[in-house]
């Protein structure tokens, strides 16, 4: 079992959903297993989180620009950021938007490094749905 499978059954077995999980971003919209935006960010949001944290998960979840977004929103979303992280060098910038819902986010690639042998990318994001910003 990996890390991020563990991290998500630890997360299952604190009373979360997996429609939670997608909205609070620890689980991306995953068009491929082997996608390495949506490992690196499954990996990312699970790290990001401690367990005081997890008692405001489901407000989180709610109260998040991701739980107002379409799925054409998710999928523009995910398309960026694959883009950004297997195409794009350290420092690039990106923005995406779905001008029928008027979600829209800007994302940033950091620096590339290797862990344990495995290529890692750190990206920050902010997006803005139904006028929630996160």
């Amino acid at each position: 079992m990996t890390l991020s499978a563990l991290a998500v059954d630890l997360l299952l077995a604190a009373g979360l959903s997996l429609k939670e999980l997608i909205q609070m971003g620890a689980i991306a919209m995953i068009n491929s297993h082997n996608s390495l935006s949506a490992r690196l960010l499954l990996t990312l949001s699970l790290l990001s989180f401690s367990v005081s944290a997890l008692a405001n998960a489901s407000w989180f979840a709610r109260e998040s620009a991701v739980a107002h977004m379409t799925k054409k929103d998710t999928t523009i979303l995910t398309n960026t950021m694959d883009d950004l992280l297997n195409n794009q060098p350290d420092g690039s910038m990106s923005s995406w938007e779905n001008p029928a819902s008027s979600a829209s986010g800007r994302l940033a690639v950091g620096k590339t490094h290797q862990n344990y042998g495995t290529t890692c990318r750190m990206i920050k994001m902010e997006n803005t749905a139904k006028s929630i910003t996160r």
